[in-house]
């Protein structure tokens, strides 16, 4: 993929803090082909999210996304932090009414958000082989 025309299609800052809207908001982009950057900031100054070669949008029960997806966290004086999608599972993205989430397998998803975008967990999952993404057990 290719950055051509970067734009923001949601903020918690404009949108508020509920996932209908993010799938309301994303599902504008649906016929473009394109990947999503996603970002969350977090207490400590971390900064932690996504790749995902499509975009957000209601998936039921269905995984989406493919092997370009990837996860990361930034912190200045931090190493290693991306991780790219092993193959080993399909569980990119799943997006529900009540929650998403980005990668599955090992302890639970890399990355999962509940519907008002406040809460959420980190775990060390088989898709992206991550550590935790709030920079908690970083070597």
């Amino acid at each position: 993929h290719r950055l051509l025309n970067p734009f923001t299609a949601y903020s918690t800052s404009r949108d508020g803090y509920a996932l209908s809207s993010l799938y309301r908001n994303c599902k504008t982009y649906s016929l473009q082909k394109c990947g999503m950057i996603f970002l969350i900031k977090i207490s400590g100054g971390v900064v932690f999210g996504g790749f995902c070669d499509c975009i957000f949008q209601f998936s039921g029960k269905k995984y989406v996304g493919g092997d370009e997806s990837f996860v990361f966290f930034y912190r200045p004086e931090d190493k290693r932090n991306l991780w790219r999608s092993t193959g080993k599972n399909d569980s990119i993205l799943l997006c529900r009414n009540e929650y998403f989430s980005f990668g599955g397998g090992g302890e639970g998803p890399a990355i999962f958000l509940g519907q008002e975008l406040e809460k959420g967990q980190t775990c060390r999952s088989e898709t992206f082989e991550n550590q935790l993404l709030n920079g908690q057990d970083v070597d």
